[in-house]
């Protein structure tokens, strides 16, 4: 079995060490310690418990939930890259602009349950201006009458802090409704 490379380690470690409330010693892993470390989900997650144990570290990650969240994104992954396979790129984009904006939504209230640190709150302002300029460019391809579009609209407006930025969101949002409304008038 392939072993995991010391820098890999010590990043995948830190990703996983993210979940737990308690903070990890400062002592961290060893060299030799990740050295041995296989480079499989069953080897890394079988040696950040046994280093969790050691140290006295409390592992409170909700695994259910990062199960499901995982089932979801391949499910919806799947659909998409078969779409992609069979030249349907019109729904895959569907598949994926309707996830994109279901997860975007739910992220204002999950960013409100802790604190995120400076570098979260960089990658997630990044983020929210990137899916503003991605609707902003693909708006003819939002409905606003579904509750994804509304909640992923409204997950914006509670995350993007720069004025231009919000008054770019009003005008996407006013020309959505107002197209909506001209095509009840039809």
């Amino acid at each position: 079995m392939k072993k995991l490379p010391v820098t890999m380690a010590l990043v995948v470690c830190a990703i996983l060490f993210s979940s737990c409330k308690t903070t990890p010693t400062t002592s961290g892993p060893s060299d030799e310690e990740l050295k041995n470390t296989e480079l499989t989900p069953e080897g890394i997650s079988g040696f950040v418990e046994q280093h969790s144990k050691t140290h006295g570290i409390k592992d409170d990650a909700n695994y259910k939930q990062a199960f499901d969240s995982d089932l979801a994104d391949v499910n919806v992954s799947i659909r998409a890259l078969k779409s992609l396979e069979s030249g349907d790129v019109k729904k895959a984009k569907k598949l994926l602009q309707t996830t994109m904006l279901l997860k975007f939504s739910f992220m204002p209230v999950f960013a409100e349950k802790f604190k995120m640190n400076a570098e979260q709150k960089t990658e997630y302002a990044a983020l929210a201006k990137e899916v503003l300029n991605y609707y902003c460019e693909y708006k003819e391809e939002l409905n606003p009458k579904l509750p994804t579009v509304q909640w992923g609209l409204r997950g914006l407006s509670q995350t993007l802090t720069d004025t231009n930025d919000l008054a770019r969101l009003e005008q996407l949002m006013d020309s959505l409704y107002k197209s909506t409304a001209s095509e009840k008038k039809k």
